[in-house]
């Protein structure tokens, strides 16, 4: 599979199980999978990025979070996150232009991080 392809399929495995089976909200399932997943994993590994760490002990390396797929990948989580919700509220007129709103917000600026990230490879 593809490494760029892992993150999208684990955080919808993660939130189809969480809905599923432990019976969490689907808007919720999905923060806890697209969103919360890695930034508690970047926080909780910050320390090792930074120049001196494990993983970067002579200071070369740049952290993930510094990299536009990164936050291509945050960003897309978003946007899912408030296909998510939306879906929770059954597309309630209340919430729908929030929620679409912030979802075409996030599906933008996630695909202007990608393209930027794609293009600096030669991809």
């Amino acid at each position: 599979m593809k490494q760029w392809l892992f993150y999208p399929v684990a955080a919808s495995i993660l939130t189809a199980v969480l809905y599923l089976f432990a019976h969490f909200p689907i808007g919720y399932s999905a923060f806890i999978a697209f969103l919360g997943w890695p930034i508690v994993g970047t926080i909780v590994t910050s320390d090792d990025d930074l120049p001196g760490g494990w993983s970067n002990p002579d200071g070369t390396a740049i952290p993930a979070w510094e990299t536009p797929e990164f936050w291509g990948r945050l960003f897309g989580g978003a946007a899912m996150v408030s296909l998510a919700f939306a879906v929770q509220v059954a597309f309630s007129p209340q919430w729908l232009p929030l929620l679409a709103g912030s979802g075409l917000v996030s599906a933008a600026a996630s695909a202007y991080c990608l393209y930027r990230c794609f293009t600096a490879r030669g991809r």
